[in-house]
């Protein structure tokens, strides 16, 4: 199944839009960059049961890095009539039905570019638009310490999934109810067991599902993890789960330029 490879955009301060180009990444396929300063590089709702399997998923969650949590009250956003091209860009990425494979975005610049704001005002965009699947914002200044820590970002993500495809919530309750030991697994384990590998399955048992609609899932602070090598591992996960996800979700990745993760994010793309 086609998939988009990671797209690489640069985005300056808040200022009016200059001329955005695009072209092509060398070496990788279907990669557009856009010069301007960041740098992006690129039921019914109540179910019963699987209260113990939901219990032990909380366990190893994060739910104050969600996008509306009471910890993250009052967060930056995007003022008015501001980023308006690159917003427009990011959405129309989010948005395409050109494939229904995943995607992912990463969103590179310095302390103070704006990163964090243009993340959450995509994300609350996309909540009201129907698109939203999963947002975490990492952070290691936080109240808790939980914002920071790596292995809290996968299952995070997951809880969350579970809530708006109801199919996916009893498969993923019952597998940890089986396998309590799941969480001890490599955060690539958890990704393909809890995630992965159930796409995957559903589509396949099912071809003729073919409604997917795009489905955003945010990370912001990539850097502010607080293990360099968990960073890494955290985007080499995310772009391997581009290629093995036969659903259009769009993962949008937002973090410092650090040397370890350009790095990382130069042999994804290559």
């Amino acid at each position: 199944m086609p998939s988009l490879s990671p797209t690489s955009l640069h985005v300056p301060p808040p200022t009016p839009m200059t001329n955005a180009r695009v072209s092509m990444f060398e070496g990788a396929t279907n990669t557009n960059i856009i010069n301007s300063h960041f740098t992006i590089t690129n039921g019914n709702g109540q179910q019963i049961g699987h209260s113990r399997g939901l219990e032990m998923l909380l366990e190893h969650c994060c739910l104050g890095a969600r996008l509306d949590s009471n910890e993250r009250f009052d967060p930056p956003r995007c003022a008015e009539d501001t980023r308006v091209a690159i917003t427009q860009h990011i959405m129309d990425w989010i948005a395409s039905a050109d494939d229904d494979g995943a995607s992912m975005l990463v969103l590179h610049g310095s302390a103070g570019a704006g990163k964090s704001a243009l993340e959450q005002s995509i994300s609350e965009r996309c909540q009201r638009e129907g698109y939203l699947g999963a947002a975490f914002f990492l952070s290691r200044t936080a109240t808790s310490a939980q914002r920071s820590n790596g292995d809290t970002v996968i299952p995070t993500i997951v809880y969350q999934l579970i809530q708006i495809f109801p199919w996916l919530r009893h498969l993923v309750l019952r597998e940890i109810e089986d396998d309590p030991s799941i969480f001890q697994l490599s955060r690539a384990g958890i990704m393909h067991r809890l995630f992965i590998k159930y796409f995957k399955d559903h589509f396949a048992q099912f071809p003729g599902d073919t409604y997917k609609r795009p489905c955003l899932i945010a990370i912001d602070g990539l850097d502010e993890c607080s293990d360099c090598d968990v960073q890494c591992d955290l985007l080499k996960i995310i772009a391997s789960a581009v290629h093995d996800v036969p659903y259009p979700f769009r993962f949008f990745v937002a973090c410092r330029p650090e040397s370890h993760l350009m790095a990382a994010l130069s042999r994804e793309l290559s």
